[in-house]
């Protein structure tokens, strides 16, 4: 930009007559923009994917000591197959939940099928593991049926039930 400046303002014909040819002019900003591309380039290959690993490695380590942590309060959050939305969380680690609903994601990536409610439930992980045990009291579990044939789509058969106490275990790796 800097040199088509130059042109416009015939700087680059001030130089001509001066004695200064083109390939001295821009001979530095040659040089400039090989190390600069150079630079980019490691900083792309060497950097970038370094830093990307050492964040997933943290936030799956924060996960396993502090699985609360992963669940935000009053969203969705997105954990392994399910996305997960808690109204309130308490506790020394913020363990106890309450107001639960969880959306677990269809394997074939047509929607959520499967719909999980409960009133209030417990996580508890071991630290040496990757799973993440979710314990889930009250609530009710909801399935929509997809039928085969076309016809029987119109009824929109679902699957309702309800528990006392239900544990989902969550993979975190």
């Amino acid at each position: 930009m800097t040199f088509g400046s130059f042109a416009e303002n015939y700087e680059f014909a001030a130089m001509k007559s001066s004695g200064i040819s083109l390939q001295r002019a821009m001979k530095v900003l040659i040089i400039f923009i090989a190390f600069l591309s150079l630079l980019a380039f490691f900083f792309s290959n060497n950097v970038i994917p370094a830093a990307e690993y050492k964040f997933l490695n943290l936030r799956r380590d924060i996960v396993q000591t502090k699985p609360a942590m992963a669940i935000a309060e009053g969203q969705f959050s997105d954990i392994g197959e399910y996305n997960i939305k808690v109204n309130k969380k308490s506790g020394d680690k913020g363990e106890k939940l309450e107001g639960i609903t969880i959306h677990k994601k269809a394997v074939n990536g047509t929607g959520n099928n499967i719909v999980i409610k409960a009133k209030n439930g417990i996580l508890v992980n071991n630290e040496d593991s990757n799973l993440l045990q979710m314990i889930l009291y009250n609530g009710n579990y909801y399935e929509n049926i997809i039928p085969k044939k076309y016809e029987e789509r119109a009824r929109v058969p679902f699957i309702k039930a309800s528990f006392k106490k239900d544990i989902i275990n969550i993979d975190l790796s």
